[in-house]
């Protein structure tokens, strides 16, 4: 068995990196095939008898990407194809131009794949010429599905609550008396909500952890699965669940705006993104580009100049 690692040139798409390890992973002679998304680097074992490294090159290639070849750097990487130029159009809005947002590592799971499928690079051999930065319809399908799981989520977790303890203990209101009951209800209707409306968070931590980053994704999804796992436990043995806290939760982080891709020239965004603040906000003083003067002591009182 021999060993290849090659540097993806242009790898601006964490679904595109999962394509290209599936593929490798379906070719015959390969055992293991690892896409780093973080590092722009493939990793794979094969057979030399079987496979080569140049085919290997290939198999990428033929998912819109080429590899460097040995010396060659960040120069060859500016040339660029027109689904490549494309396809970054499409999904500006959702990776922001960087590796770090969370959105893009969300993609994979949602229904807006189809449509990542089209713009992908490879996919067609002029699909860079129809594509338009006013019309990103990779953005508004994962949005779409976003708004859809979020109605969803919000139906199922009403019910929810008004079964919780919290409503139980705290408002002293009961629709069911039994607690047995209201807990396998509860399990009943906030599973769809953990599984289907929060599949967005849990699948997109399971490809932020593959690809070694940190991020909402996996913050949210352990606090989600933490609280409903603990839950379904308590169900069986017995005593007060927090199936609410893992439903309002799921519901939650769809209806925040910063869970929604960003619109192209949203500039507010952008900046916060990149670390800035709101020009408002420094034209008040409030903002890292310009600070407020400092407050005088009480009684520092400066005698009038003389004119």
């Amino acid at each position: 068995m021999a060993t290849a690692e090659l540097r993806v040139l242009n790898l601006r798409c964490a679904a595109c990196a999962e394509h290209i390890a599936a593929d490798l992973h379906a070719a015959s002679g390969i055992s293991e095939a690892e896409v780093d998304y973080s590092r722009d680097l493939a990793k794979v074992v094969y057979d030399p008898d079987q496979i080569d490294e140049v085919r290997i090159r290939d198999l990428i290639a033929d998912r819109g990407y080429r590899c460097a070849m040995n010396g060659e750097g960040a120069v060859a990487a500016s040339r660029r194809s027109a689904d490549q130029l494309g396809h970054d159009a499409q999904l500006a809005p959702i990776c922001c131009g960087t590796k770090h947002d969370r959105m893009q590592y969300e993609l994979p799971h949602t229904s807006a794949e189809h449509e990542h499928h089209e713009v992908e690079p490879g996919a067609d051999e002029h699909a860079g010429m129809d594509h338009d930065m006013s019309d990103p319809k990779v953005a508004r399908a994962m949005e779409n599905d976003m708004r859809r799981r979020f109605f969803l989520a919000l139906a199922l977790s009403i019910p929810v609550f008004a079964l919780s303890p919290v409503t139980v203990n705290f408002f002293d209101f009961e629709l069911i008396h039994s607690e047995t009951a209201r807990n396998w209800l509860m399990l009943a209707l906030s599973t769809p909500v953990v599984w289907y409306a929060g599949w967005i968070f849990i699948g997109g931590a399971y490809t932020s952890l593959r690809s070694r980053a940190l991020n909402m994704s996996v913050l949210i999804a352990v606090g989600v699965l933490a609280a409903w796992s603990f839950s379904v436990l308590i169900t069986v043995i017995g005593g007060e669940t927090f199936f609410e806290a893992a439903g309002l939760f799921v519901r939650h982080r769809p209806a925040d705006g910063d869970s929604h891709p960003r619109r192209p020239g949203d500039r507010g965004a952008e900046q916060r993104d990149r670390g800035g603040g709101d020009r408002r906000a420094e034209a008040r003083g409030q903002g890292p580009g310009r600070r407020r003067r400092p407050r005088r002591p009480f009684g520092d009182r400066r005698e009038p100049r003389d004119r």
